[in-house]
């Protein structure tokens, strides 16, 4: 008999699979057992198909496939290379062979002729055999751009099924194929420069771009709030590398291409008619929604009081533990989800409420009834609240000329203050925890301004640690070790009273 290893898929998250081979005589017979789907028994054909193409020979036997542990159910099509070449080599006793089993993780979809095609989940698969030990794995040539910048575990990329075997049985490694190198930029849809005026608010999306904080952006309509948070997106600083791994793990997972060297930060713009399913997670085994596709990014939800009541609420949870968790009828599934989210909306139904230029149509009643999709608890959990004003059209002619700040400005400010951050904690501010908040340097008269906006806006226990952590994003904005009664003092004037 025969042990090989592979793996499959839960959540993002890869589970050793032992794969069993045995052959007794009798009857030929090719079963497979071990709970797996009908891609798994339709790779009797493939397999079949591929070794004898290949020119080697099928077993004339009774063939059985184990899937260990049975308990778990199986997916997928990477279990096909596995197969063959336990298949091919059942009878192989020289011992480097059998270490060279034995050590190495393997991962391919065969064709009918032998060769492998590339296959989806490969990055989160990889990550994963390495946290379990594995030194080294072998996949198709076609997913090395994925993976080829993975530290700490040996990746050998074959084209074939012959390609494999000949590892196994000489242990030369087939040239790997040339890899494309990315030299993908921000593609920034709206430069800050292109915003006339708004100079107060584009200081805030500093603040908030800085620290990772939850904004919400509310005026009448024409007054800029998508633009302002559309443009937030080329302010964003970049992933390190264990981030972008992260990001990446999440994006494989849904089948979307975004290999792990892209510095990005995810910026997810949200319609309103979206459902809570899409929002935390989708599909029989449960894919990662959009929060999680968020993830070290911005979650950006525009005119959210259309959204339905459901779709806000579920984000309560995921905004506080940064993580979400989803049981479904084939598991209970853990996914990240630390995002930086990002509301606009109006003040009331027709937009108009407390515009100078405009009267509000809508009764006291209507208005009521239209904010009250947002609760006081999640309400609790935004960081900034801001007003923005529309810029009149005697100003946007005046300041046509003038010299405005530009999107690189901003992101170099914003990439500074991280910088620091990461240097002291190694996260972002938001990240921070209550009892390392309490471990942050602050002027005894900072501490007593806050105390003081405590007790006479009744503030929550909640509330009082956002302010603290967006006092220390604006300490780290000007370069300061201490927090100061400044710093505390626009951070309370960002709360809505």
């Amino acid at each position: 008999m025969r042990l090989l290893h592979s793996m499959v898929l839960q959540g993002i998250y890869g589970l050793p699979i032992f794969i069993e081979i045995d052959t007794q005589p009798g009857i030929p017979s090719f079963t497979i057992v071990g709970l797996g789907d009908a891609s798994i028994q339709e790779s009797r054909e493939r397999i079949r198909s591929a070794v004898k193409n290949s020119e080697y020979s099928f077993p004339v036997r009774r063939v059985t496939i184990n899937l260990a542990p049975a308990h778990i159910r199986k997916t997928g099509s990477h279990f096909d290379l596995a197969i063959a070449i336990g298949l091919i080599l059942q009878d192989a006793i020289k011992t480097e062979t059998s270490l060279r089993l034995q050590e190495t993780l393997i991962l391919g979809e065969l064709a009918l002729d032998g060769k492998l095609r590339p296959l989806i989940w490969t990055l989160p698969l990889i990550i994963s055999a390495r946290k379990q030990g594995f030194t080294q794995v072998m996949i198709p040539s076609e997913n090395m751009e994925e993976v080829w910048q993975i530290d700490g575990i040996k990746i050998i990329a074959v084209g074939s099924l012959s390609e494999g075997l000949a590892y196994f049985l000489s242990g030369i490694i087939p040239i790997p194929t040339p890899q494309k190198i990315s030299n993908q930029k921000t593609q920034i849809k709206v430069p800050l420069e292109s915003i006339i005026g708004q100079n107060r608010v584009k200081r805030w999306l500093i603040i908030a771009a800085s620290g990772g904080h939850n904004l919400l952006l509310e005026w009448p309509p024409g007054s800029g709030k998508s633009m302002l948070c559309s443009a937030l997106q080329g302010i964003l600083p970049k992933l390190n590398q264990e981030e972008s791994l992260e990001v990446a793990q999440i994006y494989s997972v849904v089948w979307l291409a975004l290999p792990h060297w892209n510095k990005n930060r995810p910026f997810r713009h949200i319609h309103h008619t979206a459902s809570a399913v899409s929002i935390v997670g989708w599909g029989k085994y449960c894919r990662p929604g959009e929060m999680s596709l968020a993830h070290h990014g911005v979650l950006f939800m525009d005119e959210i009081l259309e959204f339905d009541r459901p779709v806000i609420e579920s984000l309560r949870e995921p905004m506080e533990s940064r993580e979400i968790h989803i049981s479904r009828a084939f598991g209970t599934y853990t996914y990240p989800a630390s995002f930086m989210l990002v509301w606009a909306m109006n003040p009331c139904p027709c937009g108009y409420l407390g515009d100078t230029e405009h009267i509000c149509k809508d009764t006291a009643n209507e208005i009521l009834k239209y904010r009250s999709k947002l609760s006081w608890p999640i309400l609790d959990r935004i960081d900034i609240f801001l007003t923005v004003p529309r810029v009149p059209l005697a100003e946007i002619q005046q300041r046509w000329t003038e010299k405005m700040l530009t999107t690189t400005q901003a992101k170099q400010q914003v990439e500074a203050a991280v910088q620091i951050a990461m240097q002291r904690q190694n996260k972002l501010n938001t990240n921070l925890l209550p009892q390392e908040l309490e471990k942050m340097e602050i002027e005894s008269e900072a501490y007593v301004l806050l105390q003081q906006a405590m007790e006479r806006l009744s503030l929550s226990l909640r509330a009082y640690h956002r302010i603290l952590r967006v006092s220390r994003t604006i300490a780290d904005l000007e370069w300061t070790k201490k927090i100061a009664p400044a710093h505390v003092a626009e951070a309370i004037g960002y709360r809505q009273n």
